[in-house]
């Protein structure tokens, strides 16, 4: 079996052999065993042949998070009657398994009066919403052009809720319900 050399700029992957201690000297993204140098991380090597350090530069981009000003979407995961608890899903169009949690003061929601969170979202509502400050906890508004409930699901029956003017009614059961609606229910 023919030996791989270790080359600049290679792409490696954690325990990839990247030469022995007499070689180079051990740097970051590396770890030793037994004299021989491995790669701990998924990335780029990169040797300084002044030094002889070797390196591993990681490949994988920083963890996206949300910014101020960013839109995202997510879903209404609890309500109170000031605050309402989304999980979001997307950012920059961007999908998310293991979602960021964001909080939604009812003061945010629209730039009209609204007294409770609770009669302008249902949990399991998707959301469009943007970013006001993105400390932790990250805080959003809807009550900016084309934000709101773009999704929502009857409380009755679990249906997806067909617009109807300014309500929503489920297609199955015939309830009717109200959210504050973006003007892009249904399209997304």
């Amino acid at each position: 079996m023919e030996k791989k050399k270790i080359n600049d700029g290679m792409f490696v992957v954690p325990g990839d052999k990247l030469g022995v201690i007499e070689e180079y000297i051990p740097s970051r993204g590396t770890y030793t065993e037994n004299g021989v140098i491995y790669s701990n991380s998924t990335g780029f090597v990169l040797i300084d042949k002044i030094t002889k350090e070797v390196k591993v530069y990681p490949a994988e981009e920083r963890p996206l998070r949300p910014k101020k000003r960013d839109i995202v979407i997510g879903r209404i995961d609890d309500i109170k009657d000031k605050i309402a608890y989304v999980e979001i899903y997307e950012i920059r169009n961007r999908f998310f398994e293991n979602p960021f949690t964001g909080i939604l003061f009812v003061n945010q929601i629209s730039r009209e009066y609204i007294k409770s969170a609770k009669a302008a979202f249902k949990v399991g509502d998707i959301i469009k919403a943007q970013v006001i400050n993105d400390g932790d906890p990250i805080q959003l508004s809807t009550a900016g052009r084309d934000l709101g409930v773009i999704l929502a699901f009857c409380s009755k029956c679990g249906n997806l809720l067909k617009r109807e003017k300014n309500e929503l009614r489920c297609p199955y059961c015939g309830n009717v319900e109200r959210r504050y609606l973006s003007p892009q229910y249904g399209k997304i």
